[in-house]
């Protein structure tokens, strides 16, 4: 009779067997759970714009000229020319700074005093003081007192545009003083002049229209004598886009006209991403033709005048013609 036989498995096998076990019955767990997708990146943000204006990158020092010809004494009287020119001292780039340059000598000055350039203010007084001496010697003892009085301001600028005026006034003859104002804005980093499209939506022009024709009528209790032509009478401001029309260019008129659109009246029909989408600069007028003279002035120089609608009531009066500088 043979002994019976009992098999014993070792410790060792249990453990084996076990660990094979558990791990079969995972993988089939695993099979049966629908697929994990990967994590889904994060998009980095999109750059945004800023939403407030910043400095300009166009820096201004101003330069004064006045010059006398004749006996103001005597009876014949004398002419005085006084000039308050920007000299452009800091730009993005040489062509932004040429092109300032230009507009400001050609389009400005020198059709004011009838010569073709206006980058010589020396050359701009002598014109003005041959037509003089021309009118004397055509017309002996007759008494020609003439002045020429004009200045150009830094109007408004921050980091998309800056703004300049050219106003003063004038006696050379005639039956009356001509006094006058004109605006325009520029492209800091091109200086460029920026027209109406450059700030307003497409297709706007109707509205932009029927908005300063109600203000042309809140202010002077009237309606235009002719449609308000926009284009080359505004500038942009801190307020918002400033139009200015002298009395020659609105029929009927005697007097200048001048309005203030706010950035929030504009708001439906501006160019999102233009000058005038954003508020204004804060004091970012040139400061008082009284300030001290220097080459940069501080961004938080006082205003020379309001910043509401009531922008530049005094334009074209008779002005303290002293040197200042500003760099905003």
């Amino acid at each position: 009779m043979h002994p019976s036989i009992s098999f014993r498995p070792r410790p060792g096998h249990l453990l084996l067997i076990t660990l094979a076990l558990l791990f079969f019955l995972l993988a089939a767990c695993d099979r049966s759970r629908p697929p994990v997708p990967p994590p889904t990146p994060t998009p980095a943000p999109a750059a945004t714009a800023p939403t407030t204006a910043t400095a300009s990158p166009v820096g201004f020092k101003m330069q004064k000229f006045e010059q006398t010809d004749g006996d103001c004494s005597a009876p014949e009287g004398c002419v005085t020319v006084s000039l308050q020119v920007p000299e452009i001292v800091k730009a993005p780039s040489a062509g932004a700074r040429e092109a300032l340059r230009r507009f400001i000598g050609e389009e400005w000055l020198a059709p004011s005093f009838g010569t073709k350039r206006g980058d010589d203010l020396g050359a701009l007084a002598r014109e003005i003081f041959s037509q003089r001496r021309s009118f004397l010697a055509a017309s002996p003892g007759r008494s020609a007192t003439w002045w020429v009085r004009r200045g150009i301001d830094v109007l408004y600028q921050d980091d998309r545009v800056v703004s300049l005026r050219y106003g003063g006034d004038s006696y050379t003859g005639g039956e009356q003083p001509v006094n006058e104002v004109l605006l325009a804005s520029f492209d800091p980093a091109t200086g460029r002049r920026l027209s109406l499209a450059d700030l307003f939506a497409p297709g706007s022009e109707e509205a932009l229209r029927t908005l300063a024709a109600a203000r042309y009528r809140q202010i002077r209790r009237a309606s235009p004598g002719a449609p308000l032509q926009l284009e080359g009478h505004f500038a942009v401001a801190e307020a918002g886009l400033l139009v200015h029309f002298n009395p020659s260019e609105l029929p009927g008129e005697a007097e200048p006209a001048q309005i203030v659109l706010t950035r929030d009246e504009l708001a439906e029909v501006l160019k999102k991403d233009g000058p005038l989408a954003r508020a204004g600069r804060p004091r970012a007028f040139f400061p008082s033709p009284l300030g001290s003279p220097g080459e940069a002035g501080g961004p938080d120089a006082e205003p020379s005048e309001p910043l509401g609608s009531d922008l530049g009531a005094s334009l074209g009066e008779e002005r303290s013609w002293e040197s200042s500088s500003v760099a905003h």
